[in-house]
């Protein structure tokens, strides 16, 4: 309605300016028609009118072509959202496909930071002493566990008050480990658990890639892509790394620590001589172990 009554009041402004139009049409024309317009000061009054509305055909026009683009994108729009194939028909609801994703932060992204920086090593003793304050910690985690299952008689320790008063034998000792070897489990797998989302997400005010033991003794775990050593420096080196741990690899990796390391001490000891330090289930989870 805007351009056609915009044209339309041109058209008539044009009809109106015919006579001016005449002069300055003379070279279409074989004919020339002659109007007196007496003076120069009229003469130049009818150019000035001619251009003037000349200008206002532009715009009118110009106007009239950025409406027809704009609603042709609109259309080419709305028609590619109505085409668009569905590719994840079966996933469920956002809410539901994402839900869990979103509380534990599992790549919901894929695409990663990669970041190359120098670090120190630290010793192997320096391990041991976090993984030490880390054992004590979750151990009277643990004591107040079992504490709260035994007020609340799920778990009776008359029987083993009962097998320890008598004399017992190598037998008796097995069939008591056997009935806790279930409980032991558990505890293994609370243990990786927590470990894990130290690692890849840190707990309270601890950053990510500390538990609280290492966090003491100042070391940390950080992914590991590719290391580069320092010429003339034995503990310092350049590594490149992923922003973070991501939680699949940091469950690997308390996982192997804490099922087969453990269970396989002091076997296990020769899992840590590896370059920089490095335990075998950092080399399976791709990390590694440097200063704070």
């Amino acid at each position: 309605m805007h351009r056609q009554s915009c044209c339309a009041a041109i058209h008539l402004h044009i009809l109106r300016l015919e006579g001016a139009h005449k002069p300055l049409a003379h070279a279409k024309n074989t004919t020339m028609e002659h109007r007196d317009y007496g003076s120069a000061k009229a003469y130049a009054e009818a150019v000035r009118n001619w251009v003037t509305a000349s200008q206002c055909w532009m715009m009118g026009q110009q106007m009239a072509m950025m409406q027809s683009l704009y609603h042709q994108q609109i259309q080419a729009s709305s028609s590619s959202l109505q085409f668009q194939p569905i590719n994840n028909q079966n996933e469920g609801p956002p809410l539901q496909r994402f839900g869990i994703r979103r509380w534990l932060r599992i790549d919901i992204t894929p695409t990663q930071t990669t970041i190359t920086q120098q670090y120190v090593i630290p010793s192997f003793m320096r391990r041991i002493i976090a993984e030490l304050l880390d054992f004590s910690i979750l151990f009277v985690w643990k004591m107040f566990i079992v504490y709260f299952l035994i007020e609340i008689e799920l778990i009776d320790l008359d029987q083993y008050d009962k097998i320890l008063a008598n004399d017992v034998d190598v037998q008796t000792f097995i069939d008591l480990t056997q009935g806790l070897f279930h409980l032991e489990i558990i505890s293994k797998l609370i243990s990786s658990l927590f470990e894990a989302v130290c690692i890849s997400y840190g707990i309270m005010n601890y950053p990510a890639g500390c538990t609280p033991g290492k966090y003491i003794v100042g070391i940390q775990v950080i992914s590991c892509v590719n290391i580069t050593t320092i010429p003339g420096s034995s503990d310092r080196v350049i590594i490149t790394r992923n922003a973070r741990v991501n939680f699949k690899n940091s469950l690997i990796r308390s996982m192997i620590k804490n099922m087969v390391t453990n269970f396989l001490f002091p076997l296990s000891t020769v899992f840590y001589m590896f370059p920089w330090n490095r335990s075998i289930y950092d080399l399976a989870a791709k990390t590694i172990v440097v200063h704070l």
